[in-house]
């Protein structure tokens, strides 16, 4: 694999193993507000990685006012109930990386709060040169929007020393959008077949497949 001076790392299905997590918490909100959970989990999985008030609107776009913040406190029930775990190999990576003078940064729909509190209960604080979250992009995910941002903050003018990593199609696809390239994370929690069909531009298998 060719070298990067700049990395841009989704948070959710690809440093943390959160993606259930997720799921649980859109679930019980939705038997909440809406009286029923969703029939389709796949589609809920899929849909992940998507700004929250987009992601809310496809199941019910008139109650996304209610949907939201219910949204919210369950996962911060959840997250006190269950906390979430750090794919094996991750900080051993990131740590690697720090030390040949990669520059890092965090590409996320989240808002930061959660961001921070991961960070410090996966001791990966210090490890990443910027942190771009909902509250810095009026357009999120697929759109090109973060990764131009995190490329800015990080002084990356050449696209090709880029590398988005990423679990999801709304990964891969901020990444073609902003024309730098695409690693998909090979333990993903979605469907495997439909992001190699997508041609990412490398395909993880580990984590530590980054460092060559």
């Amino acid at each position: 694999m060719k070298s990067y001076k700049y990395y841009l790392f989704d948070m959710d299905g690809t440093l943390i193993d959160s993606i259930q997590f997720i799921v649980d918490a859109f679930q019980l909100t939705f038997e909440q507000i809406l009286g029923r959970r969703e029939a389709d989990e796949v589609s809920i999985r899929q849909n992940i990685g998507l700004p929250l008030a987009d992601f809310l609107r496809i199941y019910s776009p008139d109650r996304v006012d209610e949907l939201l913040p219910a949204y919210l406190s369950n996962y911060d029930v959840l997250y006190e109930q269950r906390g979430i775990a750090m794919f094996d190999g991750i900080r051993e990576m990131l740590l690697a990386l720090r030390e040949r003078g990669a520059k890092m940064a965090v590409v996320t729909s989240k808002r930061l709060e959660p961001i921070e509190q991961l960070i410090t209960a996966h001791r990966l604080e210090g490890l990443f040169d910027t942190l771009i979250c909902r509250e810095d992009c009026v357009k999120g995910k697929p759109d090109p929007e973060p990764a131009h941002i995190a490329m800015q903050r990080l002084g990356a003018e050449n696209k090709s020393e880029v590398l988005f990593i990423g679990d999801s199609i709304h990964d891969l696809h901020c990444a073609k959008n902003a024309g730098i390239d695409a690693a998909i994370c090979g333990w993903t929690r979605m469907d495997t077949d439909v992001l190699r069909a997508a041609q990412p531009e490398v395909w993880l298998d580990a984590p530590s497949d980054l460092l060559g």
